[in-house]
C-alpha cells in the first residue's frame, strides 16, 4: 500500500512551534545585533575591573586589577 497524497505531505504540530522559536530567536539576535552596533555593549569601566579581578582570582593571580601590574605595590583593598 502506498500513502496518499494528503497523508503523505502530513507534518506534525511541532514544526510549527520549531518554526516560530526559530523567527523569535532570529528577530531577537538582529535586536541585539542593532543595540550594540549604535552604544555598545554597555560595560563600565567598575565592571571591567570588577571581571578582572575575577579572572585574575580565579588564575590563581591574586587580587589585580586590568590596570594595576604584577611589580606595581599600588594594591587597593575591598573594605
Amino acid at each position: 500500500m502506498t500513502p496518499t497524497a494528503p497523508d503523505a505531505l502530513c507534518l506534525s504540530p511541532v514544526w510549527k512551534q520549531h518554526v516560530w522559536f526559530g523567527l523569535i530567536g532570529l528577530v531577537g539576535t538582529g535586536w541585539l545585533w542593532f543595540a550594540m552596533s549604535r552604544h555598545g555593549i554597555g560595560l563600565s569601566p567598575d565592571s571591567v575591573g570588577y571581571l578582572a579581578v575575577a579572572q585574575h582570582l580565579l588564575e590563581g593571580k591574586g587580587f589585580l586589577s586590568y590596570r594595576v601590574s604584577l611589580s606595581s605595590s599600588s594594591h587597593h583593598c575591598i573594605l
